[in-house]
């Protein structure tokens, strides 16, 4: 009875922190997608003056909540992450719209999948 009762309580707890963690990925994302908006409004008036300070604005949010995504996510998506991030910066800075654009759409893609993948989901448990 004893064991059973401490298996309980273990899986309620990795449930319930599945949850939590999934909340925080969720909420901390909404910063960087804010951020991601942001650009692509500027590149859309073909702003890059604008869209550079987005891109460092981005970068700022990203070193700020980017300790606990490393808790949370792949090591290699949270790189990817990243290198994202200064790609824009380059291209920002060169002005290459095209470029600018498609890395935007990459990061943007890259972040719903580490939200995606960190979700208590049975087809993430297999």
């Amino acid at each position: 009875m004893k064991q059973c009762m401490i298996i309980v309580v273990a899986i309620v707890f990795v449930v319930l922190l599945s949850f939590w963690q999934s909340s925080y990925l969720k909420d901390t994302s909404k910063y960087i997608l804010t951020d991601i908006n942001e650009i692509d409004n500027s590149v859309k008036r073909e702003d890059f003056n604008s869209a550079l300070k987005g891109v460092e604005e981005l970068e700022k949010t990203w070193e700020s909540i980017k300790p606990g995504w490393d808790i949370f996510g792949e090591h290699d998506d949270i790189e990817q992450i990243s290198e994202h991030i200064e790609s824009l910066k380059v291209y920002a800075k060169y002005e290459d719209k095209e470029e600018l654009v498609n890395e935007y759409y990459l990061l943007k893609s890259l972040i719903n999948h580490v939200i995606d993948a960190e979700q208590l989901k049975f087809s993430n448990v297999l």
